[in-house]
């Protein structure tokens, strides 16, 4: 009889065993997976701060460019000079605007912004920032689209560019000398497909699906002499597939390969509001006031606005309390202000102005920075700010964006 409770009695202990040893186990993970997350955090932060710091000048140095062109625009050898410069400066944009969106994309914060664009003239743009590039190459850029330029389509046209470049870049690098990179963008069904071919030494069949990872390329053995990051290919998986889309390739080895894109859009008609659009940019009058404490960049974007807004009228602060007496003093229609300044921060005179019973209602907030997090941008949103715009500023960008939310104050929408 007693041998039958040693077994249960035996059987118990081990079970207690067993379960405090798994229970120590949990304890152990989540102790881990705890650290792991502040570890993700922290890096999370060093990025987006050193992105921070590194797109700010750039943002200076891309405004100031554009500014120091216009003055030296009838002598060629200066031109040419400013240009290296500002072409210089995009390339390393693009590489710290690689590594940001790489690292969003895996910590899976990265939104899209979708607004109506023209796809056709976001080509145009990638292909005027590489005709250098590829004429370094004696390389010869076809493009073709058969919708012509009087369609509209609803992406995040930031995003739509940056996959372009993206795959363009990476056929021009694998382009021999003397050859040709086709583009080519067609609609059917609600489904915009951009095809991108290059006269490379192609792909094997193998590896075809392998290229797509980050930190892949076709050519081990070339890569510190010819590839970028690594991460271009994988970014433009990752944006593709957060649009609903998808892409590929087709290629057969020594024969080059065709990269293609598809997003499903929805597509408007609109050669019509495009150009009303144009004029009602050209004919804006309203008072604008630029907030930032940064005096370069004040002063670039002061400068880019008074040239692509001339019935404008411009004014700038150098910090929040000075657009406070500002506001309280003066008339406006549209306030841009930075997020991130010493002593009152954007976020704070936003949320100041909301709740100013002085102020009008249908005054205008729209938010600069040099932050891509989106959590910084919702911030903005969450403060009252109608919009949100990232450095290095695109005067066209700033003027569309103004565009698009002071005409909300003439309907009287808030």
């Amino acid at each position: 009889m007693l041998t039958p409770f040693a077994v249960v009695n035996l059987y118990d202990n081990l079970h207690r065993r067993r379960m405090s040893m798994l229970k120590d186990g949990n304890e152990a993970l989540r102790a881990t997976h705890a650290a792991l997350l502040q570890a993700q955090s922290h890096k999370d932060e060093f990025v987006a701060a050193l992105g921070h710091e590194l797109r700010t000048p750039m943002s200076a140095i891309l405004g100031l460019n554009g500014v120091l062109r216009d003055h030296v625009a009838n002598n060629p050898e200066q031109v040419d000079a400013v240009d290296h410069i500002r072409r210089s400066t995009q390339q390393l944009l693009g590489v710290v605007n690689n590594i940001l969106d790489f690292s969003q994309l895996q910590a899976g914060k990265l939104r899209l912004q979708p607004d109506w664009m023209n796809p056709g003239s976001a080509v145009e743009e990638v292909l005027d920032e590489y005709r250098d590039k590829a004429l370094n190459k004696s390389l010869q850029l076809q493009w073709h689209v058969s919708q012509g330029q009087e369609l509209r389509v609803m992406l995040d046209r930031w995003r739509f560019k940056q996959v372009v470049a993206n795959i363009l870049d990476n056929a021009i690098r694998h382009s021999p000398e003397g050859g040709a990179v086709g583009l080519s963008m067609t609609l059917r069904d609600n489904i915009l497909r951009l095809d991108v071919s290059d006269q490379g030494p192609g792909i094997d069949a193998q590896r075809q699906q392998q290229i797509f990872r980050q930190f892949e390329n076709t050519d081990h053995g070339r890569r510190m002499a010819s590839q970028g990051t690594g991460l271009g290919l994988s970014i433009c998986q990752q944006l593709a597939e957060l649009h609903g889309g998808r892409v590929g390739v087709h290629s057969v080895t020594g024969q080059g390969a065709t990269f293609w894109v598809e997003w499903p859009v929805q597509v408007e008609s609109a050669l019509a509001l495009l150009l009303n659009h144009s004029q009602a940019q050209a004919t804006m009058v309203l008072d604008l006031l630029i907030v930032d404490d940064d005096n370069v960049n004040r002063m670039v974007t002061e400068l880019q606005l008074r040239k692509a807004m001339p019935n404008a009228h411009v004014h700038s602060a150098a910090s929040a309390q000075q657009a406070q007496a500002w506001l309280q003093a003066e008339r406006c229609d549209v306030v841009l202000l930075d997020m991130y300044m010493p002593g009152m921060s954007g976020l704070e005179l936003a949320h100041w102005v909301r709740e100013s019973p002085l102020l009008q209602n249908g005054l205008v907030l729209i938010g600069l920075t040099a932050s891509t997090h989106p959590d910084d941008w919702q911030r903005c949103i969450d403060a009252g700010m109608n919009g949100v715009l990232t450095k290095p500023l695109d005067v066209q960008r700033i003027v569309q964006t103004i565009h698009r939310y002071w005409p909300m104050k003439e309907r009287g929408e808030t």
